[in-house]
């Protein structure tokens, strides 16, 4: 899971409720302090940087989701996980409504908006198991 703002929080509690394995990389630094005290798996660090990505495991990710603070960093970090992991399954928010048909171009497998009905109708419809950034312990 990158990014760990508001559009998030729901999707982080269903993920736990399902005792699904899943990390979160998120940049602030208090933010990162609050999940690491609630007893999340958090990597603190920029989401659009390869390396902290790998640090997450995206090269043996089952899925990402990415719901960054604007767009550009949401396709930049589609793009570069998608470099890593031919095989992963990508959702990522669209903040303006342009930025949808950008994330089909960097392959984002879904997209959707802030809204989080949305997030959940996506994962649920595609049967995508609550599992983020899984480790490779949770089948799709």
């Amino acid at each position: 899971m990158c990014g760990a703002g508001q559009t998030s929080v729901s999707l982080f509690e269903q993920f736990k409720r399902s005792h699904a394995e899943f990390v979160i990389i998120e940049k602030d630094p208090i933010r990162f302090e609050e999940l690491l005290h609630q007893g999340f798996s958090v990597i603190h660090g920029d989401a659009t940087d390869e390396d902290i990505l790998m640090q997450a495991g995206i090269k043996e990710a089952k899925g990402l989701v990415s719901t960054l603070g604007n767009d550009a960093e949401n396709v930049f970090t589609v793009l570069t996980a998608r470099e890593i992991n031919k095989k992963l399954q990508i959702v990522a928010r669209a903040i303006e409504p342009s930025a949808a048909q950008k994330l089909r171009k960097a392959c984002a497998d879904f997209q959707t908006s802030a809204n989080g009905l949305s997030w959940r109708y996506i994962i649920d419809a595609n049967h995508i198991p609550y599992s983020p950034v899984d480790v490779g312990r949770q089948p799709w």
